[in-house]
């Protein structure tokens, strides 16, 4: 083989390489970015039924309070 075809064959694998190791990193920081996401969206899921539960608790009360004045 000639020089430059062995480093054309050189730099072809070398790219192809640097591309997968490319598109793992992508993958790997896209996967990490969604396991984030669905930690925010559950903590707030969470707040907000926590909020819904107090609500419901005190307009318990209010109907149970309703019912003993009757």
């Amino acid at each position: 083989m000639h020089k430059k075809t062995i480093i054309r064959l050189f730099l072809s694998k070398s790219a192809q390489y640097n591309l997968e190791r490319s598109r793992i990193n992508y993958e790997v920081a896209k996967s990490i970015e969604e396991e984030k996401m669905d930690k925010i969206i559950e903590f707030a899921v969470q707040k907000v039924v926590k909020k819904l539960n107090m609500k419901l608790i005190i307009l318990m009360k209010k109907i149970l309070l309703m019912e003993k004045e009757l």
